[in-house]
């Protein structure tokens, strides 16, 4: 029986787990019916609220019996109705001495049938400390009591996110063929995955096993991802987990020279001199060779990634995104930048990431059947993954296995638009799926992040906009919690401030440091915002090139905000002083379309947090996406954080 839990429950049960394995290895035993909720008083003194429902037992609350009932004004059961009691069990000759009940003493003295005892003792207990018992605090899941138990006795960090019946749906799909899942952020599209994982795993036998690889886009999600799977109670060779990069690396017969950016750079200019250089009169004065650096890296990555044949091809391609407007003498003169740089990185044996993907997606068609394959394929955070790489994960999956592709356009930070025979994916309506709900955030985090989605919208100028996906509006979040703070403080205090923040949540509130998370840009402020994080002598990790974060690392994290994506946390800071978040080349047109980019990685920051977001800037200098949320939320700033400042 699958068993469900809020998240006061478990960090009550994990104090002294096995009174609560106990009491429900009895209630296993001999299940009773679907009915009213009941709160049980435990051998430890303690008392569990609990229900069953559909086959399963939701889990609610755990208290001390001593503090189960505070210091109520009024009888905690005075507001139920004469109707509601009969409903619950209650004599009619006893209902007016219910409603005055204010202690489990006084509960304990009507006589009432224990099971109707227990029902009224729920309610009393739920109303007088204003516990869950909203079914959207059912937020997690454990497949058995060995899984649950496993988890409160701290052999595994997580349990399963709890499913909507549009979620379920996604998991229990049978059949094979591609599976498209667009949803909004913290609609559970990870969680959909991982269940999918979990479900296909649990069919193997002793002789058989499924096959099955889960990419990701960045290292970040691919290490939390492995640490869920783990957690989850299966083995770390059950399910290959990898960024589609890695495993295109590690597909190849020799690791390849892969070019920095600055060589990029160089080899690209390098190009672009040598073709205006033979170019007749009219061709090597075009306005072309004056559009900035950052045009010839983003077009060329264009090409790589999106045009499979040649140069018809990228006449005719969408430019989602794009910053200028490019007509056909100019895309012939960009096509032949795109072939002298290719000459020179094969006359130095130098590759970029583009050619990573393309020489393992050459390297799976010339195997053919010989090719690796896999049962069940799942690309999470597709929305940033060129055509080139999402064909490498389409050919992966056996043509009677699964291919799972999960994207929220509004998260896009990379890559535009979604054409999926493009990809070579056939999508059938039937398998196809929307998620609108937003599980991760409370409804103040979800309202302060909503004025960025009006300004999502292609900024190039090419006249191709239609074609790219419109963003997802998320429906309202049903969880409530307190309100984001925004906190303006002077120029270059911001993390000294979120230093002595984290420090006061840690040591007054008892907030658990794994439970927080500060997300930066660019990499120089992360690096000074862990070094602040230090100093206060804040256990911390940071994510960089050396090393990605272990979440279940009893530590703070910090992070870039782009490594943040697919990723949540109870308690997030996001530092967002403008100055830190100027387009870091020149152009006119790639500013623009840089400073569009960034407003989609600053919503998808904000919507990292479940129950409580923090933003600090600097008071004359907040950055520009910022400013609309500032003016919807009518927010009261604090003038600083200090360690002895209120929540």
């Amino acid at each position: 029986m699958e068993i469900l839990a809020t998240e006061a429950f478990l960090n009550r049960a994990k104090e002294n787990p096995e009174p609560v394995k106990e009491y429900l290895q009895l209630v296993l035993s001999s299940p009773p019916p679907a009915g009213a909720p009941m709160a049980t008083r435990l051998e430890d003194s303690r008392v569990l609220g609990w229900s069953v429902r559909e086959r399963k037992i939701a889990l609610w609350y755990m208290v001390d019996a001593q503090e189960a009932l505070g210091d109520a004004d009024q009888p905690a059961l005075s507001s139920m109705s004469k109707a509601e009691l009969r409903d619950l069990g209650v004599d009619e000759a006893l209902i007016p001495r219910a409603q005055q009940v204010r202690s489990s003493s006084e509960l304990d003295r009507l006589g009432l049938p224990d099971h109707v005892a227990q029902r009224l003792r729920f309610v009393l207990i739920q109303q007088a400390n204003g516990l869950a018992a909203s079914e959207d605090e059912l937020r997690y899941s454990a497949t058995d009591l060995g899984h649950l138990d496993r988890f409160l006795h701290g052999d595994i960090t997580q349990l399963l996110l709890n499913l909507d019946p549009s979620q379920r749906q996604i998991v229990e799909l049978g059949g094979h063929g591609p599976i498209i899942v667009r949803g909004v952020a913290g609609s559970g599209k990870t969680a959909v995955a991982l269940h999918r994982i979990y479900g296909s795993l649990k069919q193997r036998s002793l002789l058989t096993a499924p096959r099955v690889l889960f990419l990701t886009y960045n290292r970040a999600l691919s290490s939390v991802a492995k640490e869920l799977l783990v957690s989850l109670g299966m083995r770390s060779d059950d399910v290959s987990v990898s960024t589609l990069h890695k495993w295109c690396v590690d597909h190849l017969p020799r690791r390849p020279r892969t070019l920095d950016h600055r060589t990029q750079r160089q080899l690209i200019l390098e190009a672009c001199a040598a073709v205006r250089a033979t170019a007749g009169g009219g061709a090597r004065e075009s306005a072309i060779w004056s559009y900035p650096p950052a045009f010839w890296t983003e077009e060329i990555h264009r090409i790589k990634g999106n045009v499979l044949g040649g140069a018809e091809e990228y006449a005719q391609l969408y430019r989602y995104g794009a910053g200028r407007p490019l007509d056909q003498r100019l895309r012939s003169n960009v096509w032949l930048v795109h072939e002298a740089y290719l000459g020179l990185q094969k006359k130095r044996g130098l590759c970029d990431w583009d050619d990573v993907v393309r020489l393992a997606y050459d390297r799976l068609r010339a195997q053919g059947n010989a090719a690796p394959r896999y049962d069940h394929v799942l690309v999470d955070e597709a929305q940033d993954l060129t055509v080139m790489a999402m064909r490498v994960a389409a050919a992966l999956s056996r043509p009677e296995g699964s291919l799972l592709v999960s994207y929220d356009p509004a998260q896009s930070i990379y890559e535009r638009g979604f054409r999926w025979k493009s990809y070579g994916i056939t999508v059938h309506g039937s398998r196809s799926f929307e998620l609108y709900r937003n599980f991760r955030n409370t409804a103040e985090i979800l309202a302060a992040a909503k004025p960025l989605l009006a300004g999502m919208k292609d900024t190039s100028d090419t006249g191709e906009q239609q074609a790219a996906e419109e963003v997802m509006e998320p429906e309202h979040a049903h969880r409530h919690g307190v309100a984001p703070r925004f906190v303006p403080v002077a120029l270059g205090e911001e993390c000294s401030t979120v230093a002595a923040d984290i420090a006061r949540l840690i040591e007054q509130e008892r907030v658990p440091p794994q439970n927080i998370a500060v997300l930066c840009y660019p990499n120089r402020i992360r690096d000074r915002m862990f070094a602040a994080l230090k100093r206060a002598n804040i256990l911390c990790q940071q994510h960089d090139d050396q090393s990605v974060i272990r979440v279940a690392d009893t530590s703070v994290k910090v992070l870039p905000i782009k490594s943040a994506k697919g990723l949540e946390f109870p308690v997030v800071y996001v530092l967002a002083t403008g100055a830190n978040f100027k387009p870091p080349f020149d152009g006119e047109h790639e500013q623009a379309a840089w400073t569009e980019q960034m407003g989609r990685c600053f919503y998808m920051a904000l919507t990292r947090a479940m129950s409580r977001l923090i933003i600090v800037y600097a008071r004359q200098d907040p950055v520009s996406f910022l400013r609309p949320i500032l003016a919807a939320t009518k927010a009261k700033v604090s003038v600083a954080m200090t360690a002895s400042s209120p929540e």
